[in-house]
């Protein structure tokens, strides 16, 4: 076979295998239109390197050479423009941007400020201002804002959202003034990149309680179950997505309720969590009461029903007695509660006369 035709024969194919490159290339020398573009690499001694190993150590330690260098010791020095060129340099308008956001592409990698597309396109009225206003501070103020995502995320502030409140979410415990931990997932299940989850937050301030759920289409990821606290009566309600800035939130609502008023139920896993009784903040007469149902052989011991955690009150059952302790007074009840039984249990404290009664 003649090299005319071994080069028809190699274009034929690489037509058939959908080669563009081999066929571009076999067309060409075809034509006579080729140009190897390759030229020989050569060492530091001026031999040249055959094997493609040796070629691509030799451009590696050239390249580290040449970009690798020492900053100029002088500046360079550019006199000014004699005359200003018709540039406009005011902000651009929203529909202007709007409209290049719309023609971002999705499912590409982001840029050096790590927001895909799909970020910006998501919310893209939200986005549109949020880059007008950035637009501005460079164009008009000459101001540039090199986290500008966390400017605009986060309120600049020393205990409300900001920085120092990332940093003490960061710790995944108690900061003093700034996060308060109450409950987190024992199993730390993370949460998977391009998958949809639904959560939901409950709160009963009137009774204490909180819950959070986490769902993955018709599965149950996680459940805090009723979490008592009575520290949290009110507040604002907001999102933070730590160090996930290619979070996409949707559907976030939010409703309050009428105030419910019904009694807590304990089943013995489950426990409430006081202070102490100044951060309670009762100063008159109060009652606490309930019903109990103790199991066949049940311990002698200790059983608080309830209790601050620094014991200054403190509701108790001990050697089958009903006991309520104030401050350092502790007052016992005179009858044995019996078990496997449902029984009511009160107390009640007298604050004008300081006196406390088990019922």
């Amino acid at each position: 076979m003649t090299f005319v035709g071994k080069l028809t024969a190699e274009a034929k194919e690489a037509a058939r295998a959908n080669n563009i490159k081999a066929l571009s290339d076999n067309i060409k020398l075809l034509t006579g239109k080729y140009q190897k573009g390759s030229i020989p690499v050569n060492s530091k001694e001026g031999k040249t390197l055959n094997t493609h190993e040796e070629q691509m150590k030799r451009l590696v330690e050239h390249f580290k050479n040449v970009l690798n260098q020492n900053p100029p010791v002088n500046k360079a020095d550019i006199p000014p423009s004699e005359e200003l060129l018709a540039v406009d340099c005011e902000r651009p308008p929203t529909g202007e941007i709007m409209k290049v956001i719309k023609m971002l592409k999705n499912n590409k990698a982001p840029g050096p400020d790590n927001i895909p597309a799909e970020e910006l396109k998501a919310d893209i009225e939200t986005s549109t201002q949020m880059l007008y206003e950035l637009f501005g501070k460079i164009l008009e103020e000459a101001e540039v804002l090199l986290e500008w995502k966390e400017e605009h995320m986060l309120v600049d502030s020393t205990h409300l959202p900001g920085n120092n409140t990332a940093n003490a979410l960061y710790h995944s415990n108690s900061v003093t003034d700034y996060t308060t931990l109450i409950w987190q997932d024992p199993s730390l299940a993370g949460w998977e990149c391009r998958t949809s989850y639904r959560w939901f937050i409950e709160h009963k301030p009137s009774l204490g309680l909180l819950r959070v759920k986490v769902e993955q289409q018709e599965s149950l990821i996680v459940d805090s179950g009723y979490i008592y606290n009575t520290a949290i009566n009110g507040g604002r309600l907001g999102v933070f997505a730590y160090n996930q800035t290619g979070a996409i939130w949707s559907d976030l609502l939010y409703s309050c309720t009428e105030r419910e008023n019904k009694a807590l139920y304990l089943n013995g896993s489950s426990y409430g969590t006081l202070g102490n009784l100044s951060s309670l903040g009762i100063e008159k007469s109060f009652t606490v009461e309930g019903w109990i149902n103790l199991p066949i052989g049940y311990s002698s011991a200790k059983l608080p029903f309830v209790c601050s955690n620094s014991s200054d009150f403190c509701v108790y059952i001990e050697n089958g007695n009903l006991h309520t302790q104030i401050g350092s007074r502790i007052v016992s009840g005179s009858t044995i509660l019996p078990a496997n039984n449902w029984t009511h249990i009160a107390s009640v404290y007298n604050a004008q006369g300081k006196s406390c009664q088990c019922i």
